[in-house]
Protein backbone atom coordinates (compact mmCIF):
# COMPACT_ATOMS: atom_id res chain seq x y z
CA UNK A 1 0.00 0.00 0.00
CA UNK A 2 1.78 3.51 -0.84
CA UNK A 3 1.50 5.88 1.69
CA UNK A 4 1.79 9.92 2.06
CA UNK A 5 1.55 12.98 4.08
CA UNK A 6 0.51 15.97 4.22
CA UNK A 7 1.20 19.35 6.64
CA UNK A 8 -0.10 22.83 6.48
CA UNK A 9 1.90 25.89 7.59
CA UNK A 10 3.14 29.51 7.09
CA UNK A 11 5.80 30.46 9.41
CA UNK A 12 5.26 27.59 12.47
CA UNK A 13 9.10 26.49 12.41
CA UNK A 14 9.89 25.58 16.36
CA UNK A 15 9.00 21.69 15.95
CA UNK A 16 8.78 21.65 12.19
CA UNK A 17 12.14 19.43 11.85
CA UNK A 18 11.21 17.05 14.31
CA UNK A 19 7.49 16.49 13.07
CA UNK A 20 8.87 15.92 9.88
CA UNK A 21 11.41 13.59 10.72
CA UNK A 22 8.65 11.48 13.15
CA UNK A 23 6.33 10.44 9.93
CA UNK A 24 9.17 10.66 7.03
CA UNK A 25 10.31 7.16 7.14
CA UNK A 26 6.97 6.03 7.31
CA UNK A 27 5.72 7.60 3.71
CA UNK A 28 6.22 7.79 -0.10
CA UNK A 29 6.06 11.23 0.11
CA UNK A 30 5.09 14.28 2.35
CA UNK A 31 3.14 17.37 0.39
CA UNK A 32 3.50 20.03 2.55
CA UNK A 33 1.24 23.25 2.00
CA UNK A 34 2.85 27.00 2.49
CA UNK A 35 1.04 30.32 2.62
CA UNK A 36 -1.77 32.12 4.57
CA UNK A 37 -5.31 32.65 4.30
CA UNK A 38 -6.71 35.65 1.86
CA UNK A 39 -8.53 37.55 5.04
CA UNK A 40 -5.05 37.65 6.82
CA UNK A 41 -2.76 38.45 4.33
CA UNK A 42 -2.77 42.48 4.46
CA UNK A 43 -2.07 42.48 7.79
CA UNK A 44 0.65 40.32 7.56
CA UNK A 45 2.18 41.93 4.59
CA UNK A 46 2.15 45.18 6.70
CA UNK A 47 4.38 43.01 8.91
CA UNK A 48 7.24 42.32 6.49
CA UNK A 49 5.90 38.46 6.20
CA UNK A 50 5.62 37.17 2.86
CA UNK A 51 1.40 35.60 3.09
CA UNK A 52 2.46 33.08 0.74
CA UNK A 53 5.91 31.85 2.11
CA UNK A 54 7.43 30.72 5.02
CA UNK A 55 10.76 32.11 6.14
CA UNK A 56 14.44 30.86 5.12
CA UNK A 57 14.16 28.82 7.96
CA UNK A 58 11.27 26.60 7.17
CA UNK A 59 13.04 26.39 3.36
CA UNK A 60 16.26 24.60 4.71
CA UNK A 61 14.26 22.23 6.84
CA UNK A 62 12.22 21.22 4.54
CA UNK A 63 15.59 20.98 2.17
CA UNK A 64 17.29 18.72 4.42
CA UNK A 65 14.62 16.17 4.07
CA UNK A 66 15.30 15.94 0.24
CA UNK A 67 13.06 14.45 -2.84
CA UNK A 68 10.34 13.33 -0.59
CA UNK A 69 9.13 16.87 0.15
CA UNK A 70 6.75 17.98 -2.35
CA UNK A 71 6.04 21.60 -1.94
CA UNK A 72 3.32 24.25 -2.92
CA UNK A 73 2.84 27.53 -1.92
CA UNK A 74 0.15 30.27 -2.22
CA UNK A 75 -2.56 31.94 -0.54
CA UNK A 76 -5.79 30.17 0.46
CA UNK A 77 -9.22 31.24 1.13
CA UNK A 78 -9.70 29.15 4.46
CA UNK A 79 -8.27 25.93 6.36
CA UNK A 80 -11.04 23.75 4.57
CA UNK A 81 -9.28 25.04 1.56
CA UNK A 82 -5.89 24.43 2.04
CA UNK A 83 -6.25 20.76 4.00
CA UNK A 84 -8.51 20.03 0.91
CA UNK A 85 -5.44 21.10 -1.60
CA UNK A 86 -3.06 19.14 0.29
CA UNK A 87 -4.98 15.80 0.98
CA UNK A 88 -6.03 15.91 -2.98
CA UNK A 89 -1.60 16.44 -4.11
CA UNK A 90 -1.52 13.08 -2.21
CA UNK A 91 -0.76 10.19 -4.25
CA UNK A 92 -0.57 7.36 -1.47
CA UNK A 93 -3.11 4.64 -0.90
CA UNK A 94 -3.38 6.07 2.81
CA UNK A 95 -2.93 9.26 3.48
CA UNK A 96 -1.51 11.12 7.13
CA UNK A 97 -2.20 14.28 7.98
CA UNK A 98 0.10 15.72 10.39
CA UNK A 99 0.83 19.12 11.74
CA UNK A 100 4.18 21.48 12.18
CA UNK A 101 3.65 21.26 16.12
CA UNK A 102 3.16 17.39 16.47
CA UNK A 103 5.73 14.59 16.66
CA UNK A 104 4.21 11.47 15.79
CA UNK A 105 5.16 8.49 18.17
CA UNK A 106 3.64 5.32 16.02
CA UNK A 107 2.67 2.22 17.62
CA UNK A 108 3.55 -0.51 14.99
CA UNK A 109 1.23 -3.31 16.01
CA UNK A 110 -1.70 -1.38 15.73
CA UNK A 111 -1.24 1.23 12.86
CA UNK A 112 0.07 -2.56 10.94
CA UNK A 113 -3.34 -4.03 11.74
CA UNK A 114 -5.58 -0.73 10.80
CA UNK A 115 -3.79 -0.80 7.58
CA UNK A 116 -4.93 -4.93 7.07
CA UNK A 117 -8.09 -3.80 8.40
CA UNK A 118 -11.41 -2.50 6.41
CA UNK A 119 -11.94 0.55 8.16
CA UNK A 120 -11.03 3.77 6.76
CA UNK A 121 -9.69 6.05 9.55
CA UNK A 122 -7.30 5.73 12.54
CA UNK A 123 -6.85 7.89 15.22
CA UNK A 124 -4.29 9.25 17.53
CA UNK A 125 -3.85 9.77 21.36
CA UNK A 126 -4.17 13.45 21.21
CA UNK A 127 -2.80 14.75 24.77
CA UNK A 128 -2.45 18.73 24.88
CA UNK A 129 0.97 18.71 26.67
CA UNK A 130 1.13 21.58 29.79
CA UNK A 131 4.78 19.63 30.52
CA UNK A 132 6.34 17.02 29.61
CA UNK A 133 4.98 14.90 31.73
CA UNK A 134 0.89 16.20 31.94
CA UNK A 135 -1.92 17.16 30.34
CA UNK A 136 -5.17 18.83 30.00
CA UNK A 137 -8.49 17.04 30.64
CA UNK A 138 -11.83 18.50 31.35
CA UNK A 139 -13.17 18.04 34.57
CA UNK A 140 -14.60 13.90 35.24
CA UNK A 141 -12.35 12.33 32.19
CA UNK A 142 -9.54 10.47 32.82
CA UNK A 143 -8.22 8.87 29.22
CA UNK A 144 -6.05 10.85 26.68
CA UNK A 145 -8.49 12.78 23.45
CA UNK A 146 -8.24 11.31 20.14
CA UNK A 147 -8.07 12.73 17.32
CA UNK A 148 -8.19 11.56 13.43
CA UNK A 149 -4.97 11.60 11.90
CA UNK A 150 -4.80 8.69 8.88
CA UNK A 151 -7.24 8.20 6.21
CA UNK A 152 -7.29 5.35 3.14
CA UNK A 153 -8.32 7.06 0.18
CA UNK A 154 -10.51 4.80 -1.05
CA UNK A 155 -13.14 5.45 1.70
CA UNK A 156 -13.50 9.26 0.63
CA UNK A 157 -14.83 10.73 -2.74
CA UNK A 158 -13.57 14.19 -2.44
CA UNK A 159 -10.40 15.52 -0.58
CA UNK A 160 -13.39 17.98 1.09
CA UNK A 161 -14.67 14.72 3.01
CA UNK A 162 -11.91 14.00 5.66
CA UNK A 163 -11.95 17.36 7.10
CA UNK A 164 -14.95 16.26 9.06
CA UNK A 165 -13.06 14.25 11.08
CA UNK A 166 -10.54 17.10 12.26
CA UNK A 167 -10.61 19.12 14.81
CA UNK A 168 -10.54 22.16 13.25
CA UNK A 169 -11.45 25.93 14.20
CA UNK A 170 -14.32 27.21 11.43
CA UNK A 171 -16.87 29.78 11.16
CA UNK A 172 -20.30 28.23 11.33
CA UNK A 173 -20.67 28.77 6.86
CA UNK A 174 -17.08 26.79 6.99
CA UNK A 175 -18.68 24.04 8.86
CA UNK A 176 -21.88 23.89 7.01
CA UNK A 177 -19.69 22.84 3.86
CA UNK A 178 -18.95 19.51 6.24
CA UNK A 179 -20.69 16.80 5.85
CA UNK A 180 -21.53 13.69 8.64
CA UNK A 181 -18.77 11.36 9.52
CA UNK A 182 -19.37 7.09 9.88
CA UNK A 183 -18.65 5.75 12.82
CA UNK A 184 -18.24 2.33 11.26
CA UNK A 185 -15.27 3.72 9.56
CA UNK A 186 -13.03 4.52 12.72
CA UNK A 187 -11.13 1.92 14.00
CA UNK A 188 -11.53 1.19 17.31
CA UNK A 189 -7.99 1.32 18.58
CA UNK A 190 -5.70 4.75 18.49
CA UNK A 191 -2.67 3.29 16.01
CA UNK A 192 -0.40 6.64 16.65
CA UNK A 193 0.41 8.30 20.37
CA UNK A 194 0.96 12.32 19.39
CA UNK A 195 2.97 14.97 21.17
CA UNK A 196 0.89 17.77 21.00
CA UNK A 197 3.11 20.57 21.72
CA UNK A 198 1.51 23.74 20.69
CA UNK A 199 0.99 24.67 24.14
CA UNK A 200 5.15 24.38 24.41
CA UNK A 201 5.66 27.34 21.52
CA UNK A 202 7.96 30.01 21.16
CA UNK A 203 6.48 33.70 21.33
CA UNK A 204 8.01 34.15 18.35
CA UNK A 205 5.64 31.04 16.46
CA UNK A 206 2.89 31.24 19.50
CA UNK A 207 2.27 35.39 18.35
CA UNK A 208 1.71 33.80 14.47
CA UNK A 209 -1.14 31.25 16.06
CA UNK A 210 -2.81 34.22 18.62
CA UNK A 211 -2.80 36.14 15.31
CA UNK A 212 -4.78 33.64 13.39
CA UNK A 213 -6.94 32.53 16.75
CA UNK A 214 -7.96 36.08 17.63
CA UNK A 215 -8.77 37.36 14.20
CA UNK A 216 -10.63 33.37 12.95
CA UNK A 217 -12.71 34.46 16.63
CA UNK A 218 -13.63 38.07 15.35
CA UNK A 219 -14.92 36.61 11.70
CA UNK A 220 -16.86 33.93 13.45
CA UNK A 221 -18.45 36.15 15.97
CA UNK A 222 -17.53 39.79 15.16
CA UNK A 223 -16.34 40.20 18.84
CA UNK A 224 -13.48 41.77 19.58
CA UNK A 225 -11.25 42.73 22.73
CA UNK A 226 -11.57 46.76 21.91
CA UNK A 227 -13.82 48.79 20.53
CA UNK A 228 -14.02 49.08 16.71
CA UNK A 229 -15.64 51.47 13.68
CA UNK A 230 -18.45 48.67 12.92
CA UNK A 231 -20.21 50.55 10.47
CA UNK A 232 -21.39 49.69 6.82
CA UNK A 233 -19.15 46.11 6.55
CA UNK A 234 -21.34 43.16 6.09
CA UNK A 235 -18.68 40.22 6.17
CA UNK A 236 -16.53 39.92 9.13
CA UNK A 237 -13.09 40.23 7.47
CA UNK A 238 -13.75 43.24 6.12
CA UNK A 239 -13.69 44.55 9.40
CA UNK A 240 -10.76 43.34 9.98
CA UNK A 241 -8.81 46.45 8.45
CA UNK A 242 -10.39 48.71 10.35
CA UNK A 243 -9.14 47.07 14.02
CA UNK A 244 -5.77 48.62 12.65
CA UNK A 245 -7.26 52.15 13.43
CA UNK A 246 -5.63 51.79 16.29
CA UNK A 247 -1.96 50.06 15.98
CA UNK A 248 -0.02 48.92 13.34
CA UNK A 249 0.29 45.57 12.29
CA UNK A 250 3.49 45.37 14.16
CA UNK A 251 2.03 47.02 17.34
CA UNK A 252 -0.67 44.22 17.45
CA UNK A 253 2.12 41.47 17.19
CA UNK A 254 3.83 43.22 20.41
CA UNK A 255 0.00 43.33 21.49
CA UNK A 256 -0.46 39.19 20.86
CA UNK A 257 2.87 38.98 23.14
CA UNK A 258 0.19 39.26 26.36
CA UNK A 259 -2.52 36.98 25.09
CA UNK A 260 -2.53 33.68 26.59
CA UNK A 261 -1.76 31.36 23.59
CA UNK A 262 1.27 33.34 23.91
CA UNK A 263 2.25 34.53 27.82
CA UNK A 264 -0.13 32.10 29.76
CA UNK A 265 -1.56 28.43 29.29
CA UNK A 266 -4.74 27.13 27.65
CA UNK A 267 -7.74 28.26 29.59
CA UNK A 268 -8.18 25.99 32.35
CA UNK A 269 -11.68 26.86 33.93
CA UNK A 270 -13.59 23.33 34.47
CA UNK A 271 -9.96 21.19 33.87
CA UNK A 272 -7.76 19.63 35.69
CA UNK A 273 -4.04 18.05 34.74
CA UNK A 274 -3.17 14.55 34.01
CA UNK A 275 -0.54 12.36 33.92
CA UNK A 276 0.48 10.74 30.08
CA UNK A 277 2.20 7.50 29.12
CA UNK A 278 5.90 7.44 28.81
CA UNK A 279 6.59 8.03 25.30
CA UNK A 280 9.76 6.77 23.21
CA UNK A 281 13.04 7.91 24.25
CA UNK A 282 13.67 9.70 21.64
CA UNK A 283 10.10 11.93 21.61
CA UNK A 284 10.86 12.42 25.43
CA UNK A 285 14.10 13.95 24.77
CA UNK A 286 12.32 16.29 21.54
CA UNK A 287 9.49 17.64 24.55
CA UNK A 288 12.12 18.13 27.01
CA UNK A 289 13.80 20.44 24.89
CA UNK A 290 10.73 21.98 23.93
CA UNK A 291 9.78 22.53 27.29
CA UNK A 292 13.16 24.05 27.85
CA UNK A 293 13.32 26.17 25.01
CA UNK A 294 10.09 27.99 25.52
CA UNK A 295 10.51 28.48 29.17
CA UNK A 296 13.78 30.47 28.11
CA UNK A 297 12.22 32.22 25.60
CA UNK A 298 8.95 33.52 27.87
CA UNK A 299 10.88 34.98 30.28
CA UNK A 300 13.12 36.77 27.84
CA UNK A 301 9.99 38.38 27.74
CA UNK A 302 10.45 39.61 30.55
CA UNK A 303 12.74 42.49 29.27
CA UNK A 304 10.82 45.55 28.32
CA UNK A 305 13.43 47.65 28.47
CA UNK A 306 14.88 45.90 25.66
CA UNK A 307 11.62 44.54 24.02
CA UNK A 308 8.31 46.84 25.26
CA UNK A 309 4.99 45.82 24.90
CA UNK A 310 2.13 47.22 23.32
CA UNK A 311 -1.44 47.06 25.78
CA UNK A 312 -4.46 48.69 25.25
CA UNK A 313 -6.25 50.94 27.94
CA UNK A 314 -8.75 48.72 29.69
CA UNK A 315 -7.95 45.28 28.20
CA UNK A 316 -5.54 42.43 29.41
CA UNK A 317 -1.91 41.81 29.31
CA UNK A 318 -0.77 38.60 30.39
CA UNK A 319 3.08 38.97 32.26
CA UNK A 320 4.26 34.98 32.83
CA UNK A 321 6.34 36.02 35.77
CA UNK A 322 6.86 31.57 36.78
CA UNK A 323 10.57 31.73 36.78
CA UNK A 324 9.84 35.30 39.46
CA UNK A 325 7.33 33.39 41.82
CA UNK A 326 9.57 30.22 41.74
CA UNK A 327 12.70 32.74 43.16
CA UNK A 328 9.99 33.97 45.96
CA UNK A 329 8.74 37.25 44.57
CA UNK A 330 5.75 38.92 46.01
CA UNK A 331 6.34 42.37 45.24
CA UNK A 332 7.08 43.52 41.16
CA UNK A 333 7.31 47.19 39.89
CA UNK A 334 5.95 47.49 36.20
CA UNK A 335 7.13 50.57 34.52
CA UNK A 336 5.05 52.05 31.36
CA UNK A 337 5.76 54.65 28.77
CA UNK A 338 3.05 56.50 29.48
CA UNK A 339 0.92 57.59 33.20
CA UNK A 340 -1.57 55.30 34.45
CA UNK A 341 -4.72 57.14 35.63
CA UNK A 342 -5.11 53.53 37.14
CA UNK A 343 -4.24 49.76 36.93
CA UNK A 344 -5.52 46.29 38.55
CA UNK A 345 -5.23 42.82 37.76
CA UNK A 346 -4.47 39.26 39.30
CA UNK A 347 -2.20 36.87 39.52
CA UNK A 348 -3.65 33.22 38.00
CA UNK A 349 -1.41 30.18 38.44
CA UNK A 350 -1.58 26.86 36.99
CA UNK A 351 -1.38 24.25 39.94
CA UNK A 352 0.37 20.40 39.12
CA UNK A 353 -2.77 18.61 40.55
CA UNK A 354 -5.43 16.51 39.23
CA UNK A 355 -8.03 18.44 41.08
CA UNK A 356 -10.21 20.46 38.30
CA UNK A 357 -8.47 24.24 37.83
CA UNK A 358 -10.79 26.68 38.91
CA UNK A 359 -10.63 30.45 40.23
CA UNK A 360 -9.10 28.77 43.36
CA UNK A 361 -5.99 29.26 41.40
CA UNK A 362 -6.60 33.05 41.08
CA UNK A 363 -5.25 34.91 44.22
CA UNK A 364 -5.73 39.10 44.49
CA UNK A 365 -3.15 41.11 43.59
CA UNK A 366 -3.02 44.34 44.24
CA UNK A 367 -2.09 47.96 42.22
CA UNK A 368 -0.73 50.55 43.53
CA UNK A 369 -0.12 53.24 40.42
CA UNK A 370 2.03 56.21 40.54
CA UNK A 371 2.07 58.34 37.27
CA UNK A 372 4.42 55.42 35.11
CA UNK A 373 5.18 53.61 37.86
CA UNK A 374 2.89 50.73 38.79
CA UNK A 375 3.99 48.56 42.14
CA UNK A 376 1.90 44.88 42.28
CA UNK A 377 1.99 42.95 45.33
CA UNK A 378 0.83 39.50 45.97
CA UNK A 379 0.65 36.87 48.51
CA UNK A 380 3.37 34.28 48.42
CA UNK A 381 1.41 31.35 46.60
CA UNK A 382 1.63 28.31 48.97
CA UNK A 383 0.05 24.77 48.04
CA UNK A 384 1.08 20.94 48.27
CA UNK A 385 1.16 20.76 44.94
CA UNK A 386 3.70 22.97 43.15
CA UNK A 387 3.66 25.84 40.82
CA UNK A 388 3.32 24.99 37.30
CA UNK A 389 2.79 28.28 35.97
CA UNK A 390 1.98 31.77 36.98
CA UNK A 391 0.60 34.17 34.91
CA UNK A 392 0.15 38.36 36.31
CA UNK A 393 -3.16 39.30 34.33
CA UNK A 394 -2.68 43.63 34.29
CA UNK A 395 -5.31 45.75 33.09
CA UNK A 396 -3.77 49.24 32.48
CA UNK A 397 -6.29 52.13 32.00
CA UNK A 398 -4.42 54.99 30.38
CA UNK A 399 -5.48 58.64 31.04
CA UNK A 400 -7.65 60.33 28.29
CA UNK A 401 -7.41 60.79 25.01
CA UNK A 402 -4.18 57.88 25.17
CA UNK A 403 -5.57 54.42 24.54
CA UNK A 404 -2.51 52.16 24.09
CA UNK A 405 0.39 52.54 25.98
CA UNK A 406 3.72 50.28 26.04
CA UNK A 407 5.23 48.33 29.18
CA UNK A 408 8.79 49.71 29.17
CA UNK A 409 10.70 47.98 32.40
CA UNK A 410 9.65 45.45 35.11
CA UNK A 411 12.08 44.88 38.38
CA UNK A 412 11.47 43.13 41.34
CA UNK A 413 11.27 44.77 44.73
CA UNK A 414 12.87 43.41 47.52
Amino acid sequence: MSSSAYMISHCDDDFLEQAIASVIERVDELVFVDGAYRWVAPLLARSGMDPERSGQKTHDILASFGSKIRYFQGLWDDELHKRSFGYSQCQGDMIIRIDSDEIFDFDDNAYEAFLRSDHGVGEMEFPLLLTPHSQRLQSGLRATPRQCAVFKSSYFHSPLDHCAWLWLVLTPEERERLGAVEQRCLYPEPVIRTAHLTALRTPRTAVNRARFYTLQYFRSTGEFDWTYDQTAVNQPEDKIPQIFNLMSADEYSSYLEGHEIVSGFPPMDGFHIASVRTWSSDVQAQVLAAETLRRQSVDALLDFSRHPRVVVSGTSSMINITTLLKGGATSIEIETAAPLESGGGQLYFLLNTTKAQTDSNITPAFFAVDGTKTVVTFDRVIDTAPVLEAVLIFHPVTKAPLKKTCITGLRVLK
